[in-house]
C-alpha cells in the first residue's frame, strides 16, 4: 500500500494582505494567531496540531508589492519527494461574506496575486502587487500525491489613505481652528473591512507670531486666548481691555487676520501640519484713550 503524504501550511499575510488558511483532507486542527504591529502590517498565523510553523519574511519590494514567504512541512518529514505545485483562483461566490464577488468579474487573479514554491527551501513566496476586492483561494498540492493539498484564503484589508486640508486662515470671533481643517480618507478596495481607529483632528500645540507676541506681550490673558484657537474667548478678553490697552489689541490683531497664530494640528497616521491663522473680532470700536484740553487756563 502506498505511503500517503501530507502538506502542512502556515499562512503569513502583511501589508494588509491576509492569509487564512484552510486544509482538504489533512484533518489538521487549525489554531489562529493575530500579530499587528504600529506599520499596520497584519500577520495571521494559521498552525496546526503538534507542527511549529516559522515565519520566513515579509518584504516590501521596491515596486510596490508586497512579498509574503512561508514555511510548509511535508509529512511524513523523510518523504522522498518534497516538491509542491502552487495555483491560484477567485473563491467561489459566497466563499466570503465580506468579500465583492463582483469585482473578480473580467480579472485575471494573478494581476494581483502570484505564488511561487521554493522546494529546498520548502517555502512559498506570494506576492500581492495590487489591492483587490474578491477572495482569492492559493491551492497546493504534493507533486508525489495528488490528493494532499492545502488551500490558503488570500484576502486584503481594506486601507485608508489619509489626508488634511485647510478651508481658510481666519478663525470668527463665534469659530474655532476645528472650522477651518478637515481630516478626509479615500479607502482600498479589499476583501475584509477596515479594522483601524476612527481619528479625529487635534491642536498639538500653538505658537503666537512673533510681531504679535511682542506688540501683546503685557496681555498673558489674551496670549494664552489666541492659542486656543477659540475665537470667543480671544473677544472675551479683547473685551476686558481699555482705553489703549484695547486699541493696540483690536489693531494688531486686526493686522494679522491671517497670521497670528501658527497651530500644529494632528490627523491619523499623516505627520503633524502647521495650520496659520488669525481672528477676526467682528465689529469693534476705537476706545478713548485721554482728552486733552488746547487752553488749560479759564479767565473769566
Amino acid at each position: 500500500m502506498n505511503k500517503k503524504t501530507k502538506i502542512l501550511v502556515g499562512s503569513i499575510t502583511g501589508c494588509a494582505l491576509v492569509l487564512g488558511a484552510v486544509a482538504t483532507g489533512l484533518g489538521l486542527g487549525l489554531q489562529k494567531q493575530e500579530i499587528k504591529d504600529t506599520s499596520g502590517i497584519e500577520t495571521t498565523i494559521v498552525e496546526a496540531k503538534g507542527m511549529k510553523l516559522q515565519l520566513a519574511s515579509t518584504e516590501l519590494l521596491e515596486t510596490g508589492a508586497t512579498q509574503l514567504t512561508f514555511d510548509y512541512t511535508i509529512l511524513p518529514e523523510n518523504a522522498t519527494n518534497k516538491a509542491v505545485t502552487t495555483s491560484l483562483a477567485w473563491s467561489e461566490d459566497g466563499d466570503s461574506s465580506t468579500d465583492d464577488d463582483t469585482f473578480k468579474t473580467s480579472k485575471t487573479v494573478t494581476d494581483y496575486v502570484t505564488a511561487s514554491e521554493d522546494e529546498v527551501e520548502q517555502q512559498i513566496t506570494v506576492t500581492c502587487n495590487e489591492a483587490f476586492g474578491s477572495q482569492i483561494k492559493l491551492t497546493i498540492t504534493s507533486d508525489d500525491n495528488p490528493e494532499a493539498t492545502a488551500e490558503v484564503n488570500v484576502d486584503y484589508r481594506i486601507k485608508r489613505t489619509y489626508s488634511l486640508d485647510f478651508s481658510g486662515h481666519t478663525i470668527a470671533s463665534n469659530g474655532q481652528w476645528s472650522s477651518l481643517a478637515s481630516g478626509t480618507y479615500q479607502e482600498s478596495v479589499g476583501t475584509l473591512p477596515f479594522d483601524g481607529e476612527t481619528y479625529s483632528v487635534k491642536l498639538e500645540s500653538a505658537v503666537v507670531n512673533s510681531s504679535v507676541s511682542t506688540a501683546l506681550t503685557s496681555y498673558t490673558a489674551l496670549l494664552d486666548a489666541l492659542k486656543t484657537g477659540n475665537g470667543a474667548s480671544v473677544l472675551t478678553e479683547v473685551n476686558k481691555l481699555s482705553g489703549a490697552d484695547y486699541n493696540t489689541a483690536v489693531t494688531t490683531l486686526n493686522a494679522h487676520k491671517t497670521d497670528a497664530v501658527t497651530f500644529t494640528l494632528s490627523y491619523a497616521t499623516i505627520e503633524t501640519k502647521e495650520l496659520v491663522a488669525g481672528y477676526d473680532l467682528g465689529s469693534t470700536t476705537t476706545k478713548v484713550e485721554d482728552i486733552t484740553v488746547d487752553n488749560p487756563n479759564i479767565i473769566f
